[in-house]
C-alpha cells in the first residue's frame, strides 16, 4: 500500500479508539492542563524535579513509576517525608543520593545505571535553588522548540522524554503539536502498515512526528490527545483490525 494508504488506515484505528475512549482520554487532558494552571499559579515550586524522575522512572516500563509512586504514598501516609522529593532529595548525603534516586531508576531496565547517574548529576547541580527556579521559569515561557533545546541539553532526556515530560504537565506548547515516539506507537503503527516511525526521517517509508499530527488533526483532535489515546488503549486496536 501506498503511505496515503496507510495514513487512512491509522485514521480508521484511531477514529474508532477515539470513538470509545474519548471521554477518559478529555479527563486526562483536563488533569494536565489543571496541573499546569497550578504550576504557573507558583503551587508547583519544585515541578521539573518531580517531572523528571517520573520520566526516568518509567524509563523502560512504565508500572516501575507505580511502585514508586507506592512507596512515596507509603511514607507520608505513615507521617513520614517523601524520599523523593526535592527539599528531602537536598538533605542526602552522597552515598544517600545515590542509592535513593537508584530506587527511582527502573533496576529492572537496561540503562539503569545510567538513569541513576543522570538523576544524581542534575541533583548536584540544581542544588542551588535559584538555579532549578531559572530552570523551571525558562521552561514556562519558552516556545516549543527553545524547551526541546533546553532539555536535550540535560544528561540522559532523550527526544521522547523531552517531550513526555512537558506533554505531561500541560504545557501549551506541547498539547496539541508533539507525539512522545514510544514503543506502544511504535508497534501500533508497525502492525497496521509495517512502517517504523521516527522524529524526522531521512526515509519516506518511517512516519514523521508531523505526518501523525497531521492524521490527529484530520480527525478534529489534538497529537496530545491521539498519543494518550495509542499509549492507553492502542492495544485494544488489535479488535479493530
Amino acid at each position: 500500500m501506498t503511505k496515503k494508504e496507510d495514513a487512512l488506515k491509522i485514521a480508521h484505528a484511531v477514529g474508532v479508539l477515539w470513538e470509545r475512549h474519548s471521554a477518559e482520554i478529555t479527563q486526562k487532558r483536563i488533569v494536565a492542563e489543571t496541573h499546569w494552571q497550578n504550576i504557573t499559579s507558583g503551587k508547583l515550586p519544585h515541578w521539573m524535579w518531580d517531572a523528571l524522575i517520573q520520566s526516568f522512572a518509567t524509563n523502560g516500563g512504565a508500572r516501575h513509576w507505580e511502585n514508586v509512586s507506592f512507596l512515596r504514598s507509603a511514607f507520608t501516609t505513615r507521617g513520614h517525608e517523601d524520599p523523593f522529593s526535592w527539599p528531602v532529595v537536598l538533605l542526602y548525603s552522597d552515598k544517600e543520593l545515590v542509592d535513593w534516586l537508584g530506587v527511582v531508576a527502573n533496576p529492572h531496565f537496561q540503562r539503569w545505571e545510567g538513569n541513576r547517574r543522570w538523576l544524581v548529576e542534575f541533583a548536584n547541580e540544581y542544588r542551588d535553588a535559584e538555579k532549578l527556579s531559572r530552570l523551571q521559569d525558562g521552561l514556562a515561557k519558552k516556545d516549543r522548540a527553545s524547551c526541546l533545546a533546553t532539555l536535550n541539553s540535560i544528561a540522559g532526556i532523550s527526544d521522547k522524554y523531552a517531550r513526555n515530560l512537558l506533554m505531561d504537565v500541560g504545557h501549551p506548547e506541547f498539547m496539541d503539536n508533539s507525539l512522545a515516539l514510544d514503543s506502544r506507537i511504535g508497534k501500533f503503527l508497525w502492525t497496521l502498515t509495517q512502517r517504523k516511525h521516527a522524529y524526522s526521517a531521512k526515509s519516506s517509508e518511517k512516519w514523521t512526528e508531523s505526518e501523525l499530527v497531521s492524521i490527529a488533526h484530520g480527525l478534529k483532535i489534538s497529537a496530545w490527545e491521539m498519543d494518550r489515546l495509542l499509549f492507553w488503549f492502542a492495544k485494544s486496536s488489535v479488535t479493530i483490525l
